[in-house]
């Protein structure tokens, strides 16, 4: 009898302790159904994508980066752009009053996603405790076991508003806690979080010596006039704090996958540490058409 070739060899523990991406599985069920029933009109419950182009300004400044700087073409700077840090620093200075340095403060990254995964491979080890909201983009729960952590889920209830009850972590979990992360405003829920809230984030992190990831890629998504604030504009949240923006949701760039991070020096680094071996950074031409 002739051996299944499924049989002759053997996957890593972690790919049979986590799931198939959530998108990439109702992706394929949506292009299923439009194969068998091409009449039907299909409401996608998927990923958000932006059924809109993103501005001309910015494909221009692709092709001219692309036509005339051949420079564009070679291995990106791993750290990002110094162009794209500088006018990234500039606009977190203008937009919340927060001061950063683009070559000890900031990394552009391949979207948010990613940086992400890196981050929580940079921080956590086995068995350490992650904390997670729920619900909660799936990323967060996925890296976490890749990483043999442990995590526990902070539910994110309407009766508090969808805000984090630090009352409702017991001290034991919060004394063993390596990271939380956190993400307003939320997705999905859409909350949006006020500076009053980012105070009590920084003051429990800094109780408890909690490394916080802020999932910050929805800050210009938002109701209303009232602009959501950033983590960093707290006082003591440089001490244990790293946001993550994205350009993927703002700027309706989800296929360019451009992000930047911004935060604690050594979080960076340490981020830069694990993106420098699996990743070679963003094509140079796309971050000269994020500066537009």
């Amino acid at each position: 009898m002739e051996r299944d070739p499924n049989d002759m060899f053997k996957l890593a523990e972690r790919v049979h302790k986590v799931p198939q991406y959530p998108f990439a599985v109702i992706d394929k069920a949506r292009e299923r159904v439009k194969e068998l029933h091409p009449d039907w009109k299909i409401i996608s419950l998927g990923i958000g994508d932006p059924d809109k182009p993103t501005d001309p300004r910015i494909r221009r400044a692709l092709d001219e980066a692309v036509e005339n700087d051949y420079s564009t073409h070679r291995y990106p700077k791993y750290e990002g752009d110094k162009y794209l840090l500088e006018a990234c620093s500039k606009w977190f200075r203008e937009r919340f009053n927060v001061k950063l340095n683009p070559q000890k403060n900031m990394m552009i990254t391949n979207g948010s996603k990613e940086a992400l995964m890196h981050m929580i491979w940079a921080v956590m080890d086995p068995k350490d405790t992650i904390l997670v909201p729920v619900p909660y983009y799936p990323v967060y729960e996925m890296a976490s076991i890749f990483t043999d952590a442990h995590i526990f889920h902070m539910p994110l209830k309407i009766e508090n508003d969808f805000l984090i009850d630090f009352d409702n972590i017991p001290v034991v979990v919060a004394e063993s806690a390596k990271m939380m992360i956190i993400s307003y405003p939320n997705n999905p829920t859409s909350k949006q979080a006020d500076i009053d809230f980012y105070n009590k984030v920084v003051e429990f992190a800094r109780k408890y010596e909690i490394i916080i990831l802020s999932d910050a890629a929805y800050t210009e998504v938002y109701f209303g006039d009232a602009k959501p604030p950033s983590i960093l504009e707290v006082d003591g949240a440089m001490d244990v704090a790293i946001e993550l923006h994205s350009f993927s949701k703002s700027y309706n760039m989800t296929g360019w996958r451009l992000g930047f991070a911004a935060g604690n020096p050594r979080l960076i680094e340490a981020l830069g540490i694990i993106k420098s071996n699996t990743d070679s950074g963003v094509f140079t031409a796309v971050q000269r058409a994020g500066i537009k």
